[in-house]
């Protein structure tokens, strides 16, 4: 039997397989489509809906090339005349467009991807809408130019090194009422970012664990009337905080083990508790070594036990009348503490509530 020379189809084989390859390499997307006239990339998702996407996966999915200026993202698009919905940024869609300078994003995206924006050097300003419920890991990384950023009331979570790096960035509006605690200083979503002001929306329920960790250039925060719980070590050694205006109404209690407090080593100097609060929770301002002024609003009717254990810098305190209880070590070693002055309506006085102040 005669033997077949099977080299030369499997060389054609080899070579149809390498230019599929390369097609594939150098389209990455199922359709482009223009709006506004800019001009983007789309993969299908499901039967209606689409995410944008990078154009090209060449170049570690660098997109320098692909659309700057300002972009408005629309939140349909159509192909072969199948209508599509925008619900999502993809992974890497504007990773590298060093001339993106403004993005803004429809209502119907929901979710920002895996690097979606990471090194868009001119970056300056990016509308998150409130439908987005995620914005993930590095999403936003390495913006340099992004001064502000706005946290909508719908996000649940914020992914790693999400802002991480983003030089310019000193103003964060949070207004997310249930996200998701932050990770680790080391992962940290604003890691290195030179925060000077947290705007906390009056949406907010509950502020994340380790929300602000480690922004050493914070120098104060407002905690809102909404607001019911502070995580664990949610301002944990913001060097630079000084001042913290407390207006929650029903806060509830912080954490009495020291390692999880959320102001947890800040150098706060003055509380100001708002006429709104109801209860200054326990543990409060616990062991806020730095701590010279307190001002106790006119509504206040309890103060937790712990609430300013260990206040060494405390050095007057005036309880208004509508006070009627006074927790447990309320103010125990407060050791600095030389006038107070208690409301005519306190009817309790926990035990050790003035222990130990020695002046």
């Amino acid at each position: 039997m005669k033997n077949k020379d099977f080299g030369k189809p499997l060389c054609r084989l080899i070579t149809m397989v390498a230019i599929c390859m390369l097609s594939l390499n150098a389209m990455a997307y199922d359709f482009s489509y223009t709006y506004q006239g800019k001009t983007l990339c789309y993969d299908i998702t499901s039967s209606n809906t689409v995410c944008v996407t990078y154009y090209s996966s060449d170049n570690y999915f660098q997109n320098n090339n692909y659309v700057s200026g300002d972009v408005v993202i629309p939140s349909s698009v159509s192909n072969n005349d199948e209508t599509y919905s925008v619900t999502s940024i993809g992974e890497y869609a504007f990773r590298d467009c060093s001339s993106l300078t403004s993005v803004t994003i429809p209502n119907s995206v929901t979710s920002i991807g895996w690097g979606a924006f990471e090194s868009c050097s001119s970056l300056t300003s990016v509308t998150i809408p409130n439908s987005v419920t995620s914005i993930g890991e590095v999403a936003f990384y390495d913006c340099s130019s992004l001064t502000s950023v706005t946290i909508p009331n719908s996000v649940t979570s914020i992914g790693d090194w999400a802002f991480n790096d983003c030089s310019s960035l000193i103003t964060l509006n949070f207004n997310a009422a249930n996200c998701g605690d932050f990770t680790n200083n080391y992962y940290h979503p604003f890691l290195d970012c030179p925060i000077s002001t947290i705007n906390i929306g009056d949406s907010v329920q509950r502020i994340p664990a380790k929300f602000a960790r480690d922004i050493s250039s914070l120098t104060s925060v407002t905690i809102p009337n909404s607001v019911t719980s502070i995580g664990e070590e949610a301002f944990y050694r913001c060097s630079s905080l000084i001042t913290l205006n407390f207006n929650a109404v029903n806060c509830g209690d912080f954490p009495n083990e020291w390692r999880d407090h959320p102001f947890r080593d800040c150098p706060i100097s003055t509380i100001n508790i708002g006429d709104s609060v109801q209860r200054i929770p326990a543990n409060f301002s616990s062991r806020l070594s730095s701590l010279t002024s307190v001002t106790i609003g006119n509504s206040v009717t309890s103060i937790g036990e712990n609430a300013f254990y260990e206040c060494s810098s405390l050095t007057s305190i005036t309880i208004p009348n509508s006070v009627t209880s006074i927790g447990e070590s309320a103010f125990y070693e407060c050791s600095s503490l030389t006038s107070v002055t208690i409301g005519n309506s306190v009817t309790s006085i926990g035990n050790n509530a003035f222990q130990n102040c020695s002046s």
